[in-house]
């Protein structure tokens, strides 16, 4: 977005579609004045959210019996794929304190 080169780019290719979808509101926005295109719809992340929404309580049931009320759990829909990069989240693990816990649904 920085570049000009890039910008002209961008806005040729876009230019060609008739729709465009942006994966939040804030992203759309961006995506229209970086595009000075007003074509862009959003998808909240491709997940409905409301159908994947489970009580902290009911995935400490589910997932184990072993959970206090302290410990925080972190969920990650998608699939597994390079460009998710689970890796790097797992890696980062170790840098919380240990009452996190982190699963992939």
């Amino acid at each position: 977005m920085n570049f000009f080169v890039f910008r002209f780019l961008d806005r040729l290719i876009y230019k060609g579609y008739k729709k465009i979808i942006a994966i939040t509101d804030d992203v759309k926005n961006v995506m229209e004045n970086y595009l000075k295109e007003k074509k862009i719809i959003t998808i909240n992340n491709g997940v409905d959210i409301e159908k994947i929404k489970i009580t902290k309580e009911v995935y400490k049931l589910s997932l184990n019996s072993n959970f206090k009320e302290s410990d925080v759990i972190l969920a990650q829909v998608g699939g597994f794929r390079e460009q998710k990069d689970q890796d790097t989240t797992i890696r980062a693990l170790k840098y919380l304190p240990e009452n996190f816990t982190i699963y992939y649904l």
